[in-house]
């Protein structure tokens, strides 16, 4: 139920041209594109028309990329296809596949925006932007606002504009809440001279500069020394389990422990005020997950009932397979929840870079009361040759749940140990710029 549009090649040539403008189209051929609107035409040709007539006004140096769904299969919610990916300038390319699409299938939303926003993930700073146009509510049991969340959280600057076309009011508030939650602007138009006019205004929104994250160094610990520092304390010390030399903390565990046992040896605490407002903590470290039970954490813990931690961890399951598993995981007065998400399995995923031994950073990330986890795995790409990001769902927490800890341990009874080498630690503070 989407066809995604325009851009002014005025308005924008100069922006292009000095820090990057980066649109990624959303163009569907859903079933319900073919109803016709006032002017005799089908929404689809509507969508098809506006938008061939912005590519051919693109400027030299905009990033482009088209996203389409529903246009080669019926009752088909996976039905979604990045035609071009992020990056390309040839707008003439775009436009026949556009014209060349026939509705078809369903309205993913939801996952069209998620699919979308991955491409923006090394862009932050720049001008990025997702432009929708929906007839429609999300029909394959997706959260388009959900996913809006998400892109928020993302830090890459990245605002979903949305115009609602031929919406009633219910259809209206499953789709606002994409611009709202993204900093997007919303456009209604409920007939052909209502969408020209909405575009005209979507034109200005895209080009507009971009909040840019403002990010400040308040920490870093590089472990430069020949001990920890003082402002790290270490409880339940075992001297055998971690050591400071050559430029990182090396950490040691055969037993099983963690932030969630009291008595869980050498869980380092950083003795230091996290900064107020939103930051991000980042924790570089390369692990040898031999036991396929490992846990490595790193969060804020007050004890051992109550914190918020990121995890990354290894299990095994049936046949001899094993795989490495990202948690964002809560525990407040002894009640615990969570989010949980495999990162790499060793016997489906051969071809992909072995998440086992490369060099991994691990970040916390605090929006407003959010807090959420993120997985990058150096070397990790995709097919397109793109930095794969993983991350956690975001959980809630009105106020601090305790100082940076780390630990590293067994979360289950396993033979042999766990072997980590942590380089860095760094917290970030971020706020929007004015």
């Amino acid at each position: 139920i989407t066809g995604a549009l325009l851009l002014s090649a005025s308005s924008m040539a100069s922006h292009a041209e000095d820090s990057g403008t980066n649109v990624m189209f959303i163009f569907d051929s859903s079933g319900s594109m073919k109803k016709q609107i006032e002017s005799g035409e089908s929404r689809s040709d509507a969508a098809k028309r506006a938008m061939v007539a912005a590519l051919s006004e693109m400027p030299p140096g905009a990033n482009l990329g088209l996203l389409m769904y529903g246009h080669r299969r019926a009752k088909d919610c996976s039905d979604i296809e990045m035609v071009f990916p992020l990056g390309a300038s040839d707008s003439k390319g775009i436009a026949q596949a556009i014209l060349k699409s026939e509705p078809k299938g369903e309205t993913p939303i939801a996952a069209a925006l998620e699919s979308a926003a991955s491409s923006f993930a090394p862009l932050a700073g720049q001008s990025n932007s997702i432009v929708l146009v929906t007839d429609g509510a999300e029909e394959c049991d997706g959260d388009p606002c959900a996913a809006a969340r998400a892109i928020r959280d993302a830090g890459t600057g990245l605002k979903a504009h949305v115009v609602g076309f031929t919406l009633n009011e219910k259809q209206r508030q499953t789709v606002q809440c994409i611009a709202d939650e993204t900093g997007g602007k919303y456009f209604d138009a409920q007939d052909s001279d209502g969408l020209t006019g909405a575009l005209a205004e979507v034109q200005k929104a895209v080009v507009e500069v971009p909040a840019k994250p403002a990010r400040e160094r308040v920490f870093f610990d590089d472990f430069d020394g020949a001990d920890l520092a003082e402002h790290w304390v270490v409880t339940n010390p075992n001297p055998d389990g971690y050591i400071v030399e050559n430029g990182t903390l090396l950490m040691v565990n055969s037993a099983i422990g963690g932030f969630n046992m009291v008595d869980s040896a050498n869980i380092i605490q950083l003795e230091r005020d996290l900064p107020k407002g939103d930051w991000d903590i980042h924790v570089t470290f390369t692990g040898e997950f031999k036991t396929i039970k490992d846990v490595f954490w790193m969060g804020l813990r007050a004890d051992d009932k109550n914190y918020m931690a990121a995890n990354v961890w290894s299990d095994s399951y049936c046949c001899y397979g094993s795989t490495i598993n990202l948690s964002m995981v809560k525990r407040s007065d002894g009640v615990a929840t969570g989010f949980e998400k495999k990162v790499y399995d060793i016997n489906k995923d051969k071809g992909s870079v072995a998440a086992y031994s490369n060099r991994i950073k691990l970040t916390l990330s605090k929006r407003a009361r959010d807090y959420s986890a993120t997985y990058v795995a150096e070397g990790e790409e995709d097919a397109e040759g793109k930095q794969i990001v993983h991350k956690t769902d975001s959980l809630t927490s009105l106020r601090p749940p305790g100082k940076l800890a780390l630990s590293v341990s067994k979360h289950a009874e396993a033979p042999g140990e766990f072997l980590v080498n942590i380089d860095s630690v760094e917290i970030e503070t971020v706020m929007a710029s004015p």
